[in-house]
């Protein structure tokens, strides 16, 4: 099994900075780095999980943390220009994403990068991966929101000559599928945990959902299917849900199901394996090294997580 850092190892560094990729990149046993992409107002790609600010770790150049109240400034409002006036590279000391990340490191400048400048530094190493995250809201699939960005998002991979080492990966599956037919880029196709979903029963390792997400995943569905094109929605179909999910991958060309680490189990194993599909596990927080390492007993090929101590198992 092969470790790709979260976000670069969000645990330990400023998730999706610069400084968190080249750590990252210096690390034996991790082949990759995991990042999230946004568009901003005027067209640039850059790097950050939430679709606005996070005043966890986000503040003003000039020092200043976001204000407590109120929604913070969204990132497809803002041009690039104005996205760096923020840093990311600090916790804001006693918000609930610093208890939660007790462990990381502090930066003191720490701009919010553009996704080239993350290609750029992946290709110094060969065969390092740069896996890439379309993010835009679930329930504007059927607007094709996420078309702006796959646009751009590709534009910037073929600029330098990264498909090699760039893999493309979304919730959004016909994002994916519209990427397959424009590029020659590798594609994980991204699930929730199957249990959010109501795919399959829960299990002692499936984290709870928050009512905005679960409302969202909700809603998304009640929509049309939300994170699936309508032909895929598993739902929709005969025979077991894990087992359309995969052929619906493989049908698409797409490379492997990069699902929940918790929803790897001898059905989802079995589907990967019979549709010819890699099977990749993600986290986004701190893993029990007992479930690291029955994800390398199950065959897992690619770990993505917060832990350096995964990479190399």
């Amino acid at each position: 099994m092969q470790s790709i850092a979260h976000r670069g190892f969000a645990g330990l560094m400023p998730e999706n900075s610069l400084a968190a990729f080249q750590f990252a990149l210096q690390q034996p046993g991790c082949v990759g780095v995991e990042c999230d992409l946004r568009l901003t107002a005027d067209g640039a790609v850059v790097l950050h999980h939430d679709g606005r600010l996070n005043r966890g770790f986000c503040r003003h150049a000039q020092g200043y943390w976001l204000p407590e109240q109120g929604p913070t400034p969204a990132i497809h409002q803002l041009s690039y220009a104005e996205l760096q006036q923020y840093r990311i590279g600090q916790q804001k000391p006693g918000s609930l994403y610093a208890k939660e990340h007790p462990g990381r490191a502090d930066i003191e400048d720490a701009p919010i990068p553009r996704f080239r400048e993350l290609l750029a530094l992946c290709l110094q190493r060969p065969d390092f991966l740069c896996v890439a995250e379309l993010k835009t809201p679930v329930p504007e699939r059927e607007a094709l929101a996420w078309l702006p960005l796959a646009r751009q998002a590709l534009a910037e991979v073929t600029a330098l000559n990264a498909e090699a080492q760039t893999v493309f990966c979304s919730f959004h599956w016909d994002a994916l599928n519209w990427l397959g037919q424009h590029s020659r880029c590798p594609r994980w196709y991204t699930s929730h945990p199957l249990p959010w979903l109501g795919l399959t029963p829960a299990n002692p390792l499936t984290p709870e959902p928050s009512g905005r997400r679960q409302q969202i995943l909700t809603e998304a569905a009640r929509l049309g299917g939300g994170l699936w094109p309508e032909q895929h929605h598993p739902l929709r179909q005969s025979g077991q849900a894990v087992q359309q999910l995969a052929a619906a991958i493989a049908k698409q060309g797409g490379r492997g199901w990069f699902m929940h680490y918790s929803d790897v189990n001898k059905d989802t194993v079995a589907a990967c394996k019979a549709a010819g599909i890699l099977l990749c596990a993600w986290s986004g927080g701190k893993v029990p090294q007992p479930a690291i390492m029955r994800l390398q007993q199950w065959g897992v090929a690619y770990f993505c997580g917060d832990d350096v101590n995964a990479a190399g198992r």
